[in-house]
Parts: structure tokens; sequence; C-alpha cells
């Protein structure tokens, strides 16, 4: 476990899917434990708007109890209004916490009203701090329920 009691890079989490990810900043970059690299969509005239969303998979349903969201060191794509959501089969989603950040570098914890199982977690941001379409984050690591 890492800080926070969260998961670290070497929990069998898989990404399963993100709406958009650039050559170098991949979505894959959230689960590597390092807060160097980051995810980062689509910026300038490739840019989509919000949201923008990574999925996380387990190969079988793990309780937690929230996750931690690191910023990437730069300011670019700090991410204000988010949402995590879980799913037992990747289609049904629930809403688990939803929120908007504060405007800094710190790891974010969102704590779950209540402890959970679910097989994946999608992490849904829906907007930025200043008007861009694009949105970035350095790691995405799940709290275990104790």
């Amino acid at each position: 476990c890492g800080r926070n009691g969260a998961m670290t890079a070497k929990t069998s989490a898989t990404i399963v899917s993100a709406d958009s990810q650039t050559d170098t900043d991949q979505a894959d970059n959230l689960l590597d434990g390092d807060p160097t690299s980051f995810w980062h969509t689509q910026w300038g005239d490739s840019a989509t708007p919000f949201p923008h969303q990574v999925v996380i998979g387990f190969p079988e349903a793990v309780r937690l109890s929230g996750v931690v969201c690191t910023p990437r060191r730069q300011t670019g794509g700090w991410i204000k209004g988010y949402e995590i959501q879980l799913s037992d089969d990747g289609s049904a989603w629930h809403s688990a916490a939803s929120g908007d950040f504060d405007r800094s570098g710190a790891a974010k914890t969102v704590r779950f009203a209540q402890p959970e199982a679910a097989r994946y977690v999608k992490f849904v941001a829906l907007s930025d701090f200043d008007g861009k379409p694009y949105a970035s984050l350095a790691e995405l690591t799940v709290i275990p329920a104790q």
C-alpha cells in the first residue's frame, strides 16, 4: 500500500479505456506509480470537449473506499469537476462520488460514502480551472476498504 493506504501500481489494475490520450501521455501512466509521468487528453486542434474519462478494471471485484488523484506537476489540464463511477460489468455504472478539486498540486483523496465492491472504476473529468477542453492527471490509485 502507498500513501493514504492506496494500492500501488503493483496491483492487478489495468486501463480498460480512455476517451482521449496523446501519443506520449497515455492513460497507462495513471497506474505506473511515477508522479512525473501523466495522462493527458488531446489538446490544441485535436482537443475534444469535456467530459473525459478513463476506466480502470480488475480481474475480480475489489472492495474500495475511495481513490487518490494526483495532479501532474505542471498546471495545464488540472481537473476541477470530477465524478467517480463504479460498475460490476463495465456496462451499468453508478456514481460513487463527485465534486470539485481544489486548485493545488496536492494529491486529492476522494472517499466514498460507504465501501463498495466493483470490477471497474471510471474516473470522469468534468471541467478544468482554465476553461480549456483538455484534462491531465499523474496518478489514479484506489483505496481498498479496510
